[in-house]
C-alpha cells in the first residue's frame, strides 16, 4: 500500500516537473504572440515586447525590454524590426518572414502554418499537441472569413480614404481605397490634393491606424465631411478574433 501511494506522489510530481518546464519564447508583435499562444497554449511561455498599441516599427528598445528578451530561449520576429538591430547578444533568433496584413485571415493561417512548422522543429515532443491546436484554430479562421465575406457583400466597391497602414485590410474586404496618408504629418499641398480627390470621389469615411494615429487623419475626415474610424493593425488582449471582429464592426458601423 506505502509502495503504491510513494508511486503514485512521484508520478505526480514528475508530472508537475514535466509540466513546469515551459518553452520561453520572445515575440516582437501580439501578432506572433496571439498565434504562439494559441498553438503552444500551457507547453511554452511568451513574453512579447512590444505592446499592440504601438507600433514596432518605430519602438524603441528599453533597458527592461532587453532584460525580457534575455529570459526566453528563442525570439521570434517579422525581420522588419528596426530595433533589433540594437540587440548584439540574445536568445537564438528565429525569423517568421510572410508578407502582407496579419490581420487578413488568409494572411493569419500562412503565419500559422509557419509557425506551426517552427514550434514542432524547436520542440517536437509537443508535435502532436500543436498540430490539434493548430486544427482548431483553422477552423476559427474559416469563420472569420465567412465574417469577412458577410461585410465584404455590404461594403465592396465602398470608397474610403486610409491609412497607408490599412490600406491592404479594406482592399481585402473589395473597399476601393481611392487615396491614403502617412502616418506622419503631411503637407499642406499633399492635403489639399487629398481632400478635393475625397470630395470628388464622394468618400463617406477615412480610416486611421492604431499604432500610429495621424493628425492627418482627422482633418482629412473633417474637411470632406467623413465618418473617421481608428483599426487596430496587431491583435489587442492578445485576441485576433475579438480584434478583427471588432474591426469589422467599426466599418460596419460607419455605414450608417
Amino acid at each position: 500500500m506505502r509502495k503504491k501511494f510513494f508511486l503514485r506522489i512521484l508520478f505526480l510530481l514528475s508530472s508537475f516537473l514535466i509540466c513546469s518546464e515551459k518553452i520561453k519564447i520572445i515575440t516582437t508583435t501580439s501578432d506572433i504572440e496571439s498565434i504562439l499562444k494559441t498553438l503552444g497554449k500551457e507547453r511554452i511561455e511568451v513574453i512579447n515586447i512590444v505592446p499592440p498599441s504601438l507600433c514596432p516599427g518605430h519602438f524603441e528598445l528599453k533597458l527592461k525590454d532587453l532584460e525580457e528578451i534575455q529570459k526566453g530561449k528563442f525570439i521570434l520576429f517579422h525581420g522588419w524590426e528596426r530595433w533589433m538591430e540594437n540587440m548584439k547578444e540574445g536568445p537564438e533568433r528565429v525569423c517568421v518572414e510572410i508578407y502582407g496584413n496579419w490581420m487578413i485571415p488568409d494572411i493569419n493561417l500562412k503565419a500559422s502554418e509557419k509557425i506551426l512548422n517552427l514550434l514542432v522543429e524547436i520542440d517536437p515532443e509537443g508535435k502532436e499537441i500543436y498540430e490539434r491546436n493548430f486544427s482548431v484554430y483553422k477552423r476559427e479562421l474559416e469563420n472569420l472569413k465567412s465574417q469577412c465575406r458577410k461585410l465584404k457583400e455590404k461594403v465592396k466597391g465602398f470608397k474610403v480614404i486610409s491609412s497607408i497602414q490599412q490600406r491592404d485590410f479594406l482592399k481585402s474586404l473589395g473597399m476601393d481605397v481611392v487615396n491614403t496618408f502617412t502616418d506622419s504629418e503631411i503637407s499642406l499641398k499633399e492635403m489639399k490634393e487629398i481632400v478635393e480627390k475625397g470630395k470628388r470621389e464622394k468618400v463617406k469615411i477615412v480610416v486611421d491606424n492604431l499604432q500610429r494615429e495621424s493628425i492627418s487623419g482627422k482633418k482629412i475626415a473633417e474637411e470632406i465631411g467623413a465618418k473617421y474610424i481608428v483599426l487596430t493593425n496587431f491583435p489587442i488582449k492578445n485576441s485576433y478574433r475579438e480584434s478583427l471582429l471588432e474591426n469589422l464592426r467599426k466599418i460596419e458601423g460607419a455605414l450608417k
